[in-house]
This record gives C-alpha cells, structure tokens and sequence, in this order.
C-alpha cells in the first residue's frame, strides 16, 4: 500500500518562517509542481524507504527562498500588512481558455492597455515575460511605451500572474503559439497591416528570439535574453527580488504579483526544456529582414550570461543593435535609474526606427 509522505515544502515553510501555514503561502511560492514533489518523494510501496538526498535538497531550496529575500517583509506580506500593490496603470483583462499542443486545459490570463489618445496610434507590441514574472510587474516599461502611441499586448505563463496550471505544461515553443493566439485577439487593427513587434524579457527573450529565427516577427527587443542561461539562477536555485534588481526594497517598486513559482527546481520539465533549447539557440541564424534590439546586463546577472550572449548575437544576428548595461541585474526595466532610463530610451529609438 503506497504511503504518502507530507507536503515538506510547507512544513518547512512553517518552520522557517515562524508561524502557522497561511493561506498567500501558495499566493508568494506558488502551488507546488506535482511531479516536483513525486520526484523528491516517490510514492513507495514500501514504508521507511526515504531517500535523505531529496529531503536535503528540499529543504535547501525551501531555505534558500525563504532567507534570501527579506525576511521582515516577507512575514509582513504573509500577513496582510503591505499586500500586493494596486495595479496602477489601466489594464483591460480577459481569460483566454487554451489547450496546450499536448491537451492540457489552461486558463490563460492576457490583457492590454491601450495607446495614449493624445498623440497618434503607432502599432501593437507583443510581451513576453520572464520566469517567475507577471505582465502586471512592468508598468514603468509599458507606461514610457503607451505614452508614446503604442498598445501594449501581454499574458502571463501557465502558473505566473493570473494564469492556471504550471511551466511543466508548456515549453518555449508553446510560448510563441500563446502569444499569436493572444496577439489575435487583442491588438488594435488598422486598415494597413503594422509590423509584428515583441518585446521580450529574459526567459521571454528566448522565446523571441526563437520567433525571429523562424521569421515570425518583424522586429524584437531581447532585454537579458535567456540565450545563455545559468544552470543555477538568482540564489541558490531561488528567484529573489534582490537578484533581479538592485532597486531598494520599498523604493517604488513596481512589482504587484509576487514571485511564483519560486524557482526552476519546482518546474523540472520546464527548466530542462528551457535549457536545451538555450543551448540549441547557439546556433539560430536570424534573417536581415528581422530587426532587432538587445540589450545585455553583466557579470551581476545570477540568471543569464551577458558575454557568451554577446559572442551569439554577434556571429548570428550581427546586425541587431546591441546596448550593454554591464552593472545592471536582471530586471534592466525594473533597475535604478541609471540603468533604466537609458534603457527606456534606447527602446524608444529603436521603434521609431522602424516607422
């Protein structure tokens, strides 16, 4: 008779952090990967036959999340004492019910915010998120964008923001076939066809890039793309807002959903897909006729690797354009000012080329 084992994550959660299992522990870690936990504790006939290693590595990856994030505004967000911010900018929200290529239902969350009515409509562009991320954590980017005529067109992954499921249910690929179907139904249409735009973060970036070699876009902005990924991103295999951005906590942070899931470890499928398919991107050749925008961090950057990037863009996209912020983390849009505002603009050069 198969014995089974508890859910370890949440205990040591408990644990940790000093108090009892609350509810928005699933809304800070996200809902644990099924397969995740059946590798770490395989349902066995046999009792008493526990494997220490998983154990350890769980309660590693637990610890990792909880300490290398603050730990007081954790506990405060646990308890309801500084919640998720509004959303401040005018987002429009639907639900789109998709079957993934190979049958699993998902309740996507995808939505737009609209052009500026004061200066003249300039086209659709398309966002790909990053890990972990939620097309509600980037309104500064999207703003400078929507201010200058341009309707921005988002969704978040399986298992991210608002979405149901988790990354296992999908791979890069999976990413692009999304974004079209989404791209359909929200994008402004005019008489004259615009370009295809997308503008990409980090596992987003791949995702793009991937579009652009196979000439179904016209034009890509890459913000840290994850051509070359880190096998061991943020902390110790944890997403953490201090690896992402050196911005001070509190200090006009425009993060509204939190962090989920908490790390690559919890999407196994996921993360072995992403980095085969990083590592078969080496060799993608993009066409001239897709233009393109990248913009690279540094050595700082605990998810991807700027320079072996560099030495990819240069030798099979030669012609992007490339802007490098070497003490930039990852999150360039969400950074300090230093590295943001250049960025920003930057970005906005670089569509105004394309009119």
């Amino acid at each position: 008779m198969a014995v089974a084992r508890p859910n370890i994550l949440f205990l040591a959660c408990k644990a940790n952090i000093g108090m009892d299992t609350h509810p928005q522990i699933l809304r800070l870690f996200g809902e644990p990967d099924a397969s995740f936990f059946e590798l770490l504790f395989p349902m066995t006939p046999t009792p008493g036959t526990a494997h220490p290693w998983r154990l350890l590595l769980a309660l590693i990856l637990v610890a990792s999340s909880a300490f290398a994030t603050d730990r007081d505004g954790l506990f405060k967000q646990l308890h309801g004492i500084e919640g998720a911010q509004e959303i401040r900018a005018p987002w429009l929200i639907e639900k789109l019910e998709y079957r993934t290529s190979c049958g699993k239902e998902l309740e996507i969350r995808m939505g737009h915010l609209e052009e500026a009515g004061a200066v003249p409509f300039r086209g659709n562009i398309l966002y790909y998120q990053g890990f972990a991320d939620s097309m509600l954590n980037h309104d500064p980017l999207f703003t400078t964008l929507t201010d200058a005529g341009y309707r921005i067109v988002a969704f978040d992954y399986p298992g991210q923001g608002g979405s149901s499921g988790n990354m296992n249910n999908i791979d890069v690929m999976e990413i692009t076939r999304i974004g079209d179907v989404v791209l359909e139904r929200l994008e402004r249409r005019t008489a004259a066809p615009g370009k295809k735009i997308t503008l990409a973060w980090s596992t987003g970036g791949l995702a793009a890039y991937l579009a652009a070699s196979r000439q179904e876009v016209d034009a890509v902005i890459l913000i840290a793309p994850g051509i070359h990924v880190r096998a061991l991103v943020g902390r110790f295999g944890a997403v953490t807002l201090p690896t992402l951005t050196s911005r001070p906590v509190g200090e006009g942070d425009p993060h509204v959903d939190p962090i989920r899931p908490a790390s690559p470890l919890l999407v196994p499928l996921f993360a072995a897909r992403l980095l085969a398919t990083s590592i078969r991107s080496h060799g993608w050749t993009i066409p001239a006729s897709v233009k393109g925008l990248v913009v690279l961090t540094g050595a700082k950057d605990r998810y991807v690797k700027p320079g072996p990037t560099e030495k990819t863009l240069r030798r099979q996209a030669g012609h992007f354009e490339i802007l490098s912020m070497p003490d930039s983390l990852h999150e360039v849009d969400n950074e300090v000012d230093t590295y943001r505002l250049p960025m920003l603009q930057a970005v906005l050069t670089f569509l105004h080329q394309l009119d």
